[in-house]
């Protein structure tokens, strides 16, 4: 299970006029599968390292106004095999979508997923 996020603005403004932003919860306990993918190693002083997942899941909706989820999401998985890592939690690993692919089938709805390329991010 996981929940979706989305950024949003907290109302403090810095001395440079941009506004704070911070994580609001959209959805949770929606249901799907993931796999990690390949990792990258960053060999500077800068970085860690890149891991990449995959998420697959029915095809959902969020937001008001209502959308499908876009890039302009973020995941965070709160059920690992079936043991609650996390409940939500703005401040805990995120994983920001890269890519969604929308395999909808209007002759097999019961096939229909999406197909999530997303990008783990370190709290």
């Amino acid at each position: 299970m996981v929940s979706v996020w989305k950024k949003g603005g907290t109302g403090t403004v810095d001395g440079y006029g941009i506004e704070s932003q911070r994580f609001i919860l959209v959805a949770q306990d929606v249901p799907c599968r993931y796999d990690p993918g390949p990792g990258k190693e960053i060999t500077t002083d800068a970085g860690f390292g890149t891991q990449t997942y995959t998420f697959f899941m029915r095809p959902l909706v969020v937001d008001n106004p209502e959308v499908k989820l876009n890039i302009h999401h973020w995941l965070q998985i709160n059920v690992d095999r079936g043991v609650l890592v996390t409940s939500p939690d703005e401040n805990g690993r995120m994983f920001d979508i890269k890519n969604v692919k929308d395999l909808s089938s209007p002759i097999v709805p019961s096939a229909s997923h999406f197909e999530i390329e997303a990008l783990l991010i370190e709290p």
